[in-house]
C-alpha cells in the first residue's frame, strides 16, 4: 500500500509539471509569419552625393554637416499583402522602394503611426524590390540603429505582443516554479505518511499568480477564449490573496512567523542595497522602484506593487515550507531509527530477563535436590549439623525465590524485572495481573508497552523525596475482550513538556527522549486503544485498553 501511494504521488507530480509546461508553452507559440529583412549595404552619403561604404552590422562612421546614412536591402518574397514595420524614434528618414518614395518623416505620408515612433507601411504581394532608406539621427539619437525591418500580415504586430508576453513571463515563470515545488513538497509529505495540508492553499496562491497576470495581459492572443476568460477572471486575484492568508493561518506557529520575519528583514535589506547600487550606477532597478512608488503615491496604482509583494510572500512561504518538510522528513527518519533501536533494546532486555529467570529456576531445582539429599544424610549421621546446614540452604533458597505475578510468561517476566529494578532504587512496587496464561497479544507489543511504561514510572518515582513515598502500582486485567493496563507512580510534581504540551521523559539522552511514549501510543493505536495520561501534584497515571482479537 505504501509503495502504491508513492507511485501515485509520482504520477500526480508528473501531471502537474506537464500542465504547467503546457500552459506556459502556449505563450511561446504565437501564430505569426513575420519576415525580417536584413540590411545588405550601408554607406555614408555626403552633401555632394558621394557614398562611402561601411559594414551595415558594424560601427557607422561619424556623420558630418549635410551628410546622412543610406541603407539598402532587397525585400523578401511575399505571396500576399504585408505591412512593413520599423521604428523612427530619434531619426529623420525617407524610404524608397524601386525608386518610389513611400515615406518621408518630414512630409505628409499615408503611413499609420503605431505606438510611439513606429511606422507601418502597406506593401503589395511580390518580392525582390530594392528598398533604400536614408536617415539622419536627431536629438538623443535612435533607439535602434539601423532600424529593424520586419514584414507581417498581422495588423496588430505579433512581435509586440510576444515581447509584452515575455515581460509578463518573468513573474509567471517564477510562480510556476513555486507551484511545482509546492506540489512536489506536498506529494512528498503524503508519500512519507505525514501530509502537510497547509501546502494546498499555498499551491492555489502560486497557481493564481502563474495564470492571472499573463492571461489578463495577453491571454486573448495566445489562449483559447474559454481558458482566457477563466484565467483572467477578476476574482482570481482576490482568491490568490485569500489562499495565501489561509496558508498563513494554518501555520500559526511561533517558529514559522519568526522565520518569516527574518526572511522579510533580509529581503528588505537586500532590495534596499540593490536599489541603492542601481541608483548610483544609473541602473534600471532604481528607475523601476521609483516608478512603482510614484504610481502608488500620485496615481493610486497599486496593482504592480501588490503583485510583486504577493509573489515575494509566496516564494518565501514556499522556501519556508520546503525547509520544514525536509526537516520533518529528517526527523521522522531519525526518530524511526531511534525507535527501532529502542525496540531492539527492549526485546533484548526481555530476553535477558527471561534467561535469568530460567537460570534461577534451574538453580532452585538443583538446590531442592540437594536439600532432599541432606535430609537423607541426616537420617544416617550428624543430625544436628546436617539440620543446621539444611536450614542454611533453605534460607538461601528463600532469598532466590522470585515473586510470580501471573502464569502469562511475558507479562510475568516484565513485572519481575520491574520489581527487581524498583527494589534496587528503593521504590515500593505493587503489581496485579489478572490475565490468563494464553493471551492473544504480540510479545513484542507487550514489551514495548509495559517495559516503557514501568521504566518511566520507576525512574520518576526514584526521584521522590523522602524515599518512603516512592511507589509504583501496576494493574493488568482482561475484561470483555479488552486488556486494561494501568500504571500509577509518585513523582516530584515537575514535568518536562514538549511544544504540544506532551510530557517528556527525564532521561539525559536528548536524542531518544519521548520515544517511549511514542511506542506506547503506537501499541495502543494498533489495538484500537488510546493512551491516556493524567497527573496531579503527586501522582502520575498512564492507562490504556487494548482490544484483543
Amino acid at each position: 500500500m505504501e509503495r502504491g501511494r508513492k507511485v501515485l504521488c509520482l504520477l500526480l507530480f508528473s501531471t502537474v509539471c506537464a500542465l504547467v509546461l503546457l500552459f506556459l508553452n502556449a505563450f511561446t507559440e504565437a501564430e505569426s509569419d513575420i519576415l525580417y529583412a536584413e540590411w545588405q549595404e550601408a554607406a555614408l552619403l555626403s552633401a555632394d552625393g558621394r557614398e562611402t561604404a561601411f559594414n551595415p552590422l558594424g560601427e557607422p562612421p561619424a556623420m558630418g554637416e549635410g551628410e546622412c546614412y543610406r541603407f539598402t536591402t532587397v525585400l523578401p518574397e511575399r505571396r500576399e499583402e504585408r505591412w512593413l514595420v520599423f521604428e523612427t524614434t530619434g531619426m529623420e528618414l525617407s524610404v524608397c522602394v524601386d525608386g518610389r518614395e513611400l515615406f518621408r518623416s518630414a512630409s505628409p505620408s499615408p503611413a499609420e503611426t503605431v505606438g510611439q515612433g513606429q511606422i507601418r507601411l502597406p506593401l503589395p504581394a511580390g518580392g525582390g524590390e530594392k528598398l533604400v532608406m536614408d536617415l539622419r539621427p536627431i536629438g538623443a539619437g535612435p533607439g535602434i540603429f539601423p532600424p529593424l525591418l520586419r514584414l507581417t500580415s498581422d495588423v496588430e504586430d505579433a512581435a509586440a505582443n510576444v515581447a509584452y508576453a515575455n515581460s509578463l513571463a518573468i513573474p509567471a515563470g517564477a510562480s510556476a516554479l513555486a507551484l511545482v515545488l509546492v506540489w512536489g513538497l506536498f506529494l512528498l509529505s503524503v508519500a512519507f505518511g505525514r501530509p502537510d495540508w497547509s501546502l494546498i492553499p499555498l499551491s492555489f496562491a502560486a497557481c493564481g499568480l502563474t495564470v492571472y497576470r499573463i492571461a489578463q495581459g495577453v491571454g486573448g492572443y495566445f489562449l483559447p477564449p474559454v481558458l482566457q476568460r477563466v484565467c483572467s477572471w477578476q476574482g482570481m486575484g482576490v482568491l490568490t490573496v485569500l489562499a495565501l492568508l489561509a496558508y498563513l493561518l494554518m501555520n500559526r506557529r511561533r517558529g514559522f512567523y519568526r522565520v518569516l520575519g527574518k526572511a522579510l528583514l533580509v529581503s528588505a535589506v537586500v532590495l534596499a542595497l540593490a536599489t541603492l547600487l542601481s541608483l548610483l550606477w544609473g541602473g534600471g532597478l532604481a528607475r523601476y522602484m521609483v516608478s512603482l512608488v510614484r504610481s502608488l503615491v500620485f496615481y493610486g496604482f497599486y496593482d504592480g506593487l501588490t503583485t510583486w509583494l504577493t509573489l515575494w510572500l509566496t516564494a518565501v512561504c514556499v522556501l519556508v515550507s520546503a525547509w520544514a518538510v525536509l526537516r520533518s522528513m529528517v526527523e521522522t527518519r531519525s526518530q524511526a531509527q531511534a525507535a527501532k533501536m529502542q525496540y531492539q533494546m527492549t526485546l533484548e532486555n526481555y530476553q535477558q530477563t527471561t534467561e535469568k529467570n530460567r537460570q534461577t529456576a534451574a538453580l532452585r531445582h538443583e538446590w531442592k535436590n540437594e536439600v532432599a539429599a541432606l535430609h537423607l544424610l541426616a537420617q544416617k549421621g550428624d543430625i544436628s549439623a546436617l539440620e543446621r546446614r539444611l536450614e542454611q540452604l533453605e534460607g538461601e533458597l528463600g532469598r532466590l525465590s522470585t515473586i510470580s505475578f501471573t502464569e502469562q510468561t511475558a507479562i510475568n517476566t516484565i513485572l519481575q524485572s520491574a520489581a527487581h529494578r524498583a527494589e534496587g532504587l528503593g521504590v515500593e512496587f505493587h503489581a496485579q495481573a489478572l490475565v490468563p496464561k494464553e493471551l492473544e497479544v504480540d510479545e513484542g507489543d507487550l514489551c514495548a508497552l509495559l517495559l516503557n511504561m514501568l521504566d518511566n514510572a520507576i525512574e520518576a518515582a526514584a526521584q521522590v523525596e523522602p524515599p518512603k513515598e516512592r511507589e509504583v502500582r501496576c494493574r493488568l486485567k482482561l475484561t470483555q475482550g479488552f486488556l486494561a493496563v494501568s500504571c500509577e507512580n509518585t513523582y516530584t510534581g515537575v514535568l518536562r513538556l514538549d511544544g504540544r504540551g506532551q510530557p517528556l521523559t527525564s532521561k539525559s539522552d536528548e536524542e531518544t527522549h519521548g520515544f517511549g511514549l511514542r511506542q506506547m501510543r503506537a501499541v495502543a493505536a494498533k489495538y484500537h486503544g488510546i493512551l491516556r495520561i493524567s497527573h496531579d501534584t503527586e501522582r502520575f497515571t498512564v492507562e490504556t485498553a487494548l482490544k484483543l482479537p
